[in-house]
């Protein structure tokens, strides 16, 4: 219903294709213009689901149509919408289970007509049977609140990584002894009311001056201070482990619009000691640092209660490994622009991937991360557009490869370190396949002309990354093999390139259901 000159009346018809039943969940856009009903199934076997609709409102129509597929989980108690939760306009809606363990949030994509996940699946901290109770997304969706037992997460969406992280401080962690905390969350995200058993807390998130933090003796202390200026969304920073898993930081909100109201927020945490080393990055996007043309920005880092980095000479960029140590070096790779079928990635001498991720499309981007320099390092560039990305690569602050604008390339392949030789033995020819894929139904086989496969990759490839396969084949250079691309969906969703023999035999985009590429001598009649 909607007012109109001082009377409700109803907007729109009934919802087709929703049967009510008792245990029926409503979630209300802010705007009016979007609903999502959840409606619980009984199985035959007596489990549950839950199907998820999303409808929305047609001014010209005076009708409510569903807009993208129903969400409904596959499998026996998957009640996965029992709670949920809709972005002020509609567009993403959050979903969680009391009995799956996990929550989730989708985007709806108005081109396609779907929804489609947001962000990995997210779930709980303290291991995977942990109950879900709530979700709350802010206005804007890109903050989401959720419970699970006795705890409560604010999380903050990375488009970078694709990944829920959290936020820049961490939410008090009250015991409120397993009993369903519900969530509510202001549509800044900056206030949240936490129902308990017997209590209702309100929390706003506010700068942690003067509230030190008492670390343990085996634990590094770690303060980050920062004074924004009258831009602080071209501020960005984080805080890396060596995994290159990001700790706490991301970009700063808008919060403030000129100098009157300029605010100073600390951000504090006690990290593990022993044989472990971070990558603190920090970056003005626009490039003319924090002070003092827009404001009298300034920040400081502290490192175990001393003072390691300062804004001073801060335009760009600065990255800082912690804690410092001759052993350990920055690697950096930048971006000038990111074309579509760009991706990369370092791997060391035992081809594990140490940092491998992608930047924004027709944006500048930079990527860095401390590693210890003891061994062989290589980079891989994919530019599947074949224009020839422009990019630097860094090491210890050295330049090891300054790729210029208009070098053209498919494949680029970079070592440095100690590196030795890899080259195969007698008899046997090197087969290398780079490849990034957006599906999990994508899978590949390397086969002779008798069907011998020699090589193979299932279709359980994690999505989303940088893969990197080699192998020595027991043939020789001029025998003739295909590769055999299978994308059982038929929808491509991702980009390779294939060498053989030190050459690239072939660089493209997955868009067929099924695609072979030969290599070697296969000319012979």
């Amino acid at each position: 219903y909607s007012v109109k000159q001082d009377e409700w009346i109803q907007r729109g018809g009934c919802l087709a294709g929703i049967e009510t039943v008792s245990w029926t969940m409503l979630e209300l856009s802010s705007n009016g213009l979007v609903i999502a009903i959840g409606v619980q199934h009984s199985l035959k076997n007596g489990y549950s689901s839950i199907n998820v609709k999303v409808f929305g409102y047609d001014y010209f129509t005076n009708e409510w149509t569903q807009q993208g597929q129903a969400i409904i989980e596959n499998g026996p108690d998957h009640p996965l919408g029992a709670f949920m939760s809709l972005s002020s306009d509609g567009s993403l809606l959050a979903v969680c289970s009391t009995m799956y363990y996990r929550a989730n949030v989708y985007k709806y994509n108005r081109d396609q007509q779907t929804w489609q996940q947001r962000g990995k699946n997210i779930t709980a901290a303290g291991g995977t049977n942990y109950t879900f109770f709530d979700v709350q997304l802010s206005s804007s969706g890109s903050v989401l609140a959720v419970s699970y037992d006795d705890i409560t997460q604010v999380l903050l969406y990375d488009e970078v990584t694709d990944l829920w992280v959290e936020g820049f401080v961490s939410f008090p962690l009250v015991d409120y002894s397993g009993n369903s905390p519900v969530l509510e969350l202001s549509a800044d995200a900056v206030t949240i009311a936490v129902k308990g058993d017997k209590t209702i807390d309100i929390y706003q998130l506010s700068s942690q001056i003067g509230k030190p933090l008492s670390c343990k003796v085996n634990e590094h202390f770690f303060e980050f201070t920062i004074m924004p200026d009258q831009f602080p969304q071209d501020i960005s920073w984080y805080l890396k482990d060596q995994k290159g898993q990001i700790i706490i930081g991301r970009s700063l909100q808008n919060i403030q619009t000129n100098s009157q109201y300029q605010q100073q927020f600390i951000f504090t945490r006690c990290l593990p000691y022993f044989n472990v080393y971070y990558t603190f990055f920090i970056e003005d996007k626009y490039g003319d640092g924090i002070c003092c043309d827009w404001g009298d920005g300034s920040f400081e880092l502290e490192w175990n209660n001393a003072t390691v980095l300062n804004n001073n000479g801060f335009l760009t960029n600065r990255t800082l490994c912690l804690p410092q140590s001759s052993n350990i070096v920055v690697f950096d790779i930048h971006f000038k622009t990111y074309n579509k079928g760009t991706s990369w990635c370092l791997f060391d001498s035992n081809f594990n991937i140490l940092m491998g991720e992608k930047g924004l499309f027709e944006e500048e981007t930079f990527f860095s991360q401390c590693l210890p320099f003891d061994g062989c390092y290589n980079f891989r560039v994919m530019d599947i557009s074949g224009v020839g990305v422009p990019y630097t690569i860094l090491v210890d602050n050295k330049v090891i490869q300054d790729r210029k604008g208009g070098e053209k390339f498919v494949l680029d392949e970079i070592s440095t370190g100690d590196c030795h030789d890899t080259s195969c033995p007698q008899g046997h020819t090197l087969f290398e396949m780079d490849f990034r894929i957006n599906t999990n139904e994508f899978s590949w086989e390397l086969v002779g002309s008798n069907n011998t496969v020699f090589a193979s990759g299932s279709s359980n490839i994690q999505t989303v990354k940088y893969h990197y396969y080699r192998k020595c084949v027991p043939v020789p250079a001029d025998k003739c093999l295909t590769i055999i691309l299978s994308d059982t969906s038929g929808d491509g969703g991702g980009y390779y390139v294939i060498t053989w023999d030190g050459i690239v035999i072939q660089g493209g985009f997955t868009s067929k259901s099924l695609e072979k590429v030969e290599i070697g001598n296969c000319n012979v009649f």
